[in-house]
């Protein structure tokens, strides 16, 4: 599986307390290691409020949205308003051609940015940014584990709230 599904009642109810996820991975020789990890939420608050979220997960080697993916965007898109500024961060993990990994990166996020863009027309996507695997995701601190692997092949919003 490759898509962190949260509903709406969960979206309603994130705190800025650390999300815990459970997660079991499996290898194509079929061995598997289950593990939790935690990650932080976080929001800043002054005049403007900024928070994080990751919302894609994608296969290896691929800029596609899922089919939960894009629906979970969707519900992310319906809680916005009307000039609300986002950042998209793309990543990818450490596996392969670290150019080829930083082109994967920006492809992920001009995915996510694209579909924003048609979504919610009204509000202003302010950066698209690949970070290939020069830099972690939020909740990760390496690529040792398949399952830090996998959470290093998404795209990161940045929303800055009025």
């Amino acid at each position: 599986n490759t898509a962190i599904a949260l509903d709406d009642s969960t979206l309603r109810t994130l705190s800025p307390e650390a999300v815990i996820v459970s997660m079991k991975v499996y290898t194509q020789s079929g061995d598997s290691m289950e593990t939790d990890m935690e990650i932080p939420v976080g929001q800043f608050k002054k005049d403007i409020k900024f928070s994080s979220l990751s919302l894609a997960m994608f296969s290896v080697r691929s800029t596609e949205l899922g089919k939960r993916d894009l629906e979970l965007l969707k519900t992310f898109a319906s809680r916005l308003d009307a000039g609300d500024r986002v950042a998209v961060i793309g990543y990818a993990d450490d596996l392969g051609d670290a150019a080829k990994n930083q082109q994967l990166s920006l492809g992920r996020a001009n995915t996510v940015a694209d579909q924003l863009r048609i979504l919610r027309p009204d509000c202003v996507v302010t950066r698209v940014e690949g970070m290939g695997s020069s830099r972690f995701p939020i909740g990760v601190s390496s690529y040792d584990t398949p399952e830090q692997r996998f959470m290093s092949r998404t795209v990161q919003i940045v929303l800055e709230k009025n």
